[in-house]
């Protein structure tokens, strides 16, 4: 009997291991600092990963088209990382910038990305949390 459950402990704890997962989804307004500049969204996020995987691409839910022009730094280094290459595993961060009349103000958004994770394309989620405009009042 203390065997079996110990058989059942260790295939528990296995299945709520996460390859890859989405944290702290953030959205923010970014105001422009000088007149040329429009203001825009920035969506930022940090994944961890315990394997190499490849980011294809980040979709917003209430816009159609996803994107692949983010940007990915490595923490804790703080090392700029291009998208079209394999990522190690770790933890990143990663932003993506949209103009400010492509979404609403005040809505909360489901960002998606698309990983390559060995051979399986996976779609990892996350809701964003809005984060107030530091300048403004």
């Amino acid at each position: 009997m203390n065997f079996k459950n110990t058989i059942l402990l260790l295939f528990l704890l296995f299945m709520n291991c996460k390859s890859i997962e989405l944290k702290d989804v953030k959205k923010q307004l970014v105001l422009p600092g000088y007149i040329a500049e429009k203001a825009k969204f920035k969506y930022s996020s940090k994944i961890i990963s315990k394997r190499d995987f490849k980011i294809l691409s980040v979709k917003i839910d209430k816009i159609k088209t996803s994107f692949n022009n983010f940007i990915i730094i490595q923490l804790p280094k703080g090392t700029i990382k291009k998208a079209a290459n394999i990522l190690k595993l770790g933890e990143y961060y990663i932003e993506l910038n949209i103009p400010i009349n492509d979404i609403e103000k005040e809505s909360i958004e489901v960002i998606t990305i698309e990983i390559l994770l060995g051979n399986k394309r996976l779609e990892i989620e996350g809701k964003t949390l809005l984060i107030n405009d530091l300048l403004s009042r």
